[in-house]
């Protein structure tokens, strides 16, 4: 039985030839890219990706749509470890995304939402700049349209990069 081809937005088949024969490139050890990448960024790139994110997502509401990015200290998790854990916050008022994009998203090594350019949006920020640099993760939390969602992108204990299952 033939494969069928990715509908827009799907992840594409890598070992399947798209509608022209193209086979597309695939990444055969997406850890040691990501760490590679990851330790050519400076120490403050991932605070810049974080907060750019946020930007982004205040201005996909309209050009009338005013909000803010905020950088603090996850402070239920300092106060549950008895001050041991410190984890950066960044919030922001944009619009979210569902848990099905916050899946597709956070857990392709390049992805994004808009396109992508030398100048521009290069689609692998936050994850490369600052998930190289945090040993317990990155943890996104989104709420769109008044539902929640939350997806913590880790490396495993057996060094695979990826979403951690949640309960």
């Amino acid at each position: 039985m033939a494969k069928q081809p990715a509908q827009r937005g799907d992840a594409p088949d890598r070992d399947a030839p798209g509608l022209d024969g193209w086979h597309e490139l695939a990444v055969a050890n997406p850890t040691f890219l990501l760490e590679r990448l990851g330790s050519e960024c400076t120490d403050l790139q991932g605070l810049r990706e974080l907060t750019v994110n946020g930007l982004d997502a205040i201005n996909a509401q309209g050009p009338v749509v005013s909000g803010r990015v905020v950088w603090d200290v996850d402070w239920l998790r300092f106060d549950a470890s008895g001050g041991r854990v410190r984890k950066l916050s960044v919030t922001d008022t944009g619009t979210g995304m569902t848990a099905e994009q916050l899946h597709r998203y956070i857990n392709q090594l390049a992805s994004s939402g808009r396109e992508q350019s030398a100048d521009g949006n290069f689609g692998v920020g936050a994850k490369v700049a600052a998930g190289s640099r945090n040993p317990h993760g990155l943890e996104y939390r989104s709420w769109h349209r008044g539902h929640g969602s939350l997806v913590c992108f880790k490396r495993h204990p057996d060094g695979r990069w990826g979403l951690e299952p949640q309960r």
